[in-house]
């Protein structure tokens, strides 16, 4: 389809799941009557059609609601466009095609409109027939639109100076189809099904700019439930990233402000120059520490992932080329404190579950053999913390095949007991947390929903953990329960009595 007759076509999600542009006979005719010479120019006349388009719209004259329903053809392919765009990009990689972006934001039937938003109903008005019509999300994006043209020859208003100014000189530097995108890309439900499926558009660098290091150790401990060591460390990095990355888009920032227009490019998050890297840490390589960088906004990315009801996928991220878009809204104060205590109760837990399963294990077996208890702590420990094979354990803990080795461990049944044993303790736990928050009607109402949810979280380590355990490339230990084992085992080997 060419790009004129955009304005007369309107994109339209049907039934079945696809797309299709319907042909408005009655706006395509009016097109050719009003602006005929414009359009015998195709693409030429496009600019000087938008704009006349626009210009009657805003005036509100004869005809205008015309201009807006031809606007909101052309706007509806750009959205189009925009949900192919992502899906081309990352649908494969995360599980979605453009159909399905498109239910959330392809709304237009075609039906008049009013020609700007209705007024907000009073309150306790409730009255069928004073509610707002729907307004689709093409009409929305017009109505946000505000381009130079809009106020030529139309008076104003001499007190509305500097917040006006300020909106127009923000909203002129975008094409209307630039503004079509954004708006697309930034859409709430659209937002939302793309973090379901594991996809936060917001890139490393965005990421670790805007991250405070409170919040960041807060994320690392009660999330990630990483060390000490390992928050001081990454406490480190992301102060020495922010002390010289802000400090220069800071000051790019400024220089743009004194040239005409908006630089795009500006206006995003770029990953560091070598300069940059240098200033941060001068000690380590820039591959080095450019891959120490992305695996803290990983973590920070899957924190903000599962925070917004998605599922985080594990491991540093791809290198972003698309229109970076604001973060979402902050979390409310009352979840980030109800998540901080769950995941303090879940780290606690888990560490007693380990605990408590490991020496269970050790008093059997010790009744039957010291030595082999002894052996049974040496091999989860070079199992699970050193990386060892299992196939090699055996020499080292003096057994004659891996078969003993494997009646010995017992990994599976030993990850089924902890699962047990910490399912019956964190549910009773977050049960009293919850009742901080919500009311104890409501929590009763959601109880299946809440011990569902809870088991699948705990699933989720066991999993992580059993798939660790057959990686035949296994080095330091990653999954929480790999690494919370280690940190308790240390009490049961010889070196600590």
């Amino acid at each position: 389809m060419d790009k004129v007759s955009r304005y007369w076509h309107l994109m339209r999600l049907y039934s079945a799941g696809h797309s299709q542009a319907e042909r408005l006979p009655h706006i395509h005719n009016w097109l050719l009557q009003t602006y005929g010479a414009l359009l015998s120019q195709a693409e030429d006349g496009l600019p000087e059609l938008q704009k006349a388009l626009l210009q009657l719209w805003w005036s509100e004259a004869n005809q205008a609601d015309r201009a807006l329903l031809s606007l909101r053809c052309f706007v509806s392919h750009h959205i189009r466009d925009a949900c192919a765009h992502l899906a081309r990009q990352f649908g494969e990689a995360y599980g979605f095609t453009t159909a399905d972006l498109l239910v959330k934001v392809l709304d237009d039937h075609g039906r008049p409109l009013p020609l700007r938003p209705s007024e907000p109903l009073l309150p306790g008005d409730s009255s069928s027939a004073s509610k707002p019509p729907y307004r689709p999300f093409t009409a929305k994006i017009l109505d946000s639109y505000v381009p130079d043209l809009v106020a030529e020859g139309q008076p104003k208003d001499p007190s509305d100076t500097a917040s006006e100014n300020t909106l127009e000189k923000k909203k002129k530097k975008a094409a209307l189809s630039t503004w079509c995108s954004r708006l697309t890309c930034n859409h709430p439900g659209l937002n939302q099904l793309l973090i379901s499926k594991g996809l936060y558009r917001v890139s490393d660098w965005a990421i670790l700019n805007d991250t405070s290091p409170a919040q960041m150790q807060r994320i690392l401990r009660t999330y990630h439930l990483c060390s000490e060591y390992e928050v001081a460390t990454a406490t480190t990095l992301l102060e020495q990233y922010q002390a010289v990355y802000r400090r220069d888009r800071l000051n790019e920032r400024e220089k743009e402000d004194k040239k005409e227009g908006e630089n795009e490019r500006s206006r995003r998050c770029q990953p560091p120059t070598p300069e940059q890297l240098a200033k941060i840490n001068p000690k380590v390589s820039d591959e080095a520490l450019l891959a120490q960088l992305s695996q803290l906004a990983s973590q920070l990315r899957q924190y903000r992932i599962h925070i917004r009801g998605g599922t985080p996928t594990v491991g540093p991220s791809e290198p972003i080329d698309w229109e970076q878009v604001p973060a979402a809204n902050p979390v409310p104060d009352e979840q980030d404190e109800f998540l901080q205590g769950y995941r303090q109760v879940l780290k606690t837990e888990l560490k007693n579950a380990i605990d408590q399963t490991i020496r269970t294990n050790v008093d059997r077996l010790s009744q039957k053999d010291a030595m082999k208890a002894k052996a049974y702590i040496q091999g989860l420990h070079l199992f699970h913390c050193k990386g060892m094979a299992m196939g090699k354990l055996a020499t080292h803990l003096g057994l004659n095949s891996q078969v003993q080795v494997n009646r010995l461990l017992e990994l599976k049944r030993l990850r089924a007991d902890v699962r047990h044993q910490l399912i019956a303790q964190i549910y009773p736990q977050v049960r009293r947390q919850a009742l901080d928050y919500i009311s104890a009607d409501r929590l009763h109402a959601i109880d299946q929903t809440l011990e569902q949810l809870l088991t699948e979280d705990v699933d989720q380590i066991i999993e992580a953990a059993a798939a660790e355990s057959q990686s035949p490339k296994r080095g330091i230990p990653k999954s929480l329960f790999a690494r919370q084992l280690c940190r308790t085992i240390d009490q049961f080997m010889p070196d600590s009595e």
